[in-house]
């Protein structure tokens, strides 16, 4: 049976006993010594986590996007503000998760910390200029991207630019 890199740990049963004796080599697990009908189950733990691009994609490089198994998340306006692309993340940050049954039908959320580039150096409108960047503590909430674009229109991120 394959288990997904994903998966950061999995309990086997069969026939509801826990069966400590199998393995998983190279993402999969081998199954031994079934003579006739049974019932294997597998809990899998699939925390969220970070990941970065291969810094030969560059538009993605020094970024970080959100996933949870299979599922990427991403930003929304809705949740997080205008502005988007000015949002920096720390990628070794610990990660709250929370199902939101009254949200898009039901969806787990992710939130953490960020930094958000302030605006008001710029309040004179110039587009350029040498000036020091100032930042502002944000509290993030991402959703699964398959979500967006169900509850108000606006911006969606999932490539994070990445604190160092």
């Amino acid at each position: 049976l394959r288990i997904p890199d994903y998966v950061r740990e999995c309990t086997v049963r069969r026939d509801g006993l826990y069966q400590a004796d199998w393995k998983v080599k190279q993402s999969y697990l081998y199954v031994t010594g079934i003579e006739k009908e049974t019932t294997i189950s597998i809990d899998f733990v699939v925390p969220a986590q970070f990941v970065r691009a291969n810094p030969l994609v560059r538009e993605d490089a020094g970024k970080v996007a959100l996933v949870k198994g299979p599922l990427v998340y991403c930003l929304e306006e809705t949740d997080n503000g205008a502005n988007l692309p000015a949002i920096f993340v720390d990628a070794g940050q610990e990660l709250k998760e929370q199902f939101e049954p009254d949200l898009l039908g039901g969806v787990t959320t992710i939130s953490f910390r960020g930094k958000r580039i302030e605006e008001s150096p710029w309040k004179d409108g110039a587009l350029y200029g040498a000036r020091d960047i100032q930042f502002k503590e944000v509290e993030l909430k991402a959703v699964p991207y398959h979500c967006w674009g169900n509850r108000k229109t606006g911006e969606m991120l999932v490539w994070m630019k990445e604190l160092l």
